[in-house]
């Protein structure tokens, strides 16, 4: 969740006690001096914080790929390696 420190409509207090009662969901802010419409004019920040978001994700899934055995998600998905 990316709430933006300016925003009037929806404030950061409200953002947070969102993202308290989100399972997973992962807060942070970001500084603007557009109010609520800095969603649609701060393009660049956004995508910055959606880039490491996606990166962090990633990285996550990757570790978990790499500590499972060989063919632990076939099993668990039910798959078979047979032809």
């Amino acid at each position: 969740m990316l709430s933006i420190t300016s925003d009037v409509l929806f404030p950061p207090s409200e953002q947070q006690l969102l993202a308290r009662h989100i399972p997973g969901a992962i807060y942070a802010e970001m500084d603007s001096g557009y109010g609520h419409d800095g969603f649609l004019i701060e393009t660049a920040q956004i995508t910055q914080f959606l880039e490491s978001f996606y990166v962090q994700k990633l990285a996550q899934k990757c570790a978990l790929s790499v500590s499972q055995p060989l063919g632990a998600n076939m099993l668990a998905s039910g798959s078979s390696a047979r032809t």
